[in-house]
């Protein structure tokens, strides 16, 4: 019993940890707990978080910076999409959402 007990003890090593490089992300979500929920778990996963409340200021943020992906709510997704298509040939854009459908 006590060998179990000794072998999961953590090893130590002296070689240096690989660090990710923080990536820039653009949120386009019209509703403020889902940005801020989001905000926290993108953080945790080392994202840099620009938050957009709508397609018109997506494309506003967007244009004064550089984003990695673009996360955002369907909904806008698709308004934008329909008002600016060029927009999603820039840059990897997810939408999703969290409306339960019924």
């Amino acid at each position: 019993m006590s060998n179990i007990l000794e072998s999961k003890q953590p090893t130590v090593t002296s070689e240096p940890q690989k660090v990710v490089a923080q990536k820039n992300l653009l949120l386009v979500e019209d509703v403020r707990v889902s940005q801020r929920v989001a905000r926290v778990a993108l953080n945790r996963a080392r994202f840099r978080v620009d938050i957009a409340m709508d397609g018109l200021e997506a494309v506003e943020l967007y244009s004064k910076g550089k984003f990695d992906v673009i996360l955002m709510d369907i909904q806008v997704g698709f308004q934008l999409w329909l008002g600016v298509p060029a927009f999603f040939s820039l840059t990897l854009c997810i939408a999703a959402t969290t409306h339960e459908w019924h």
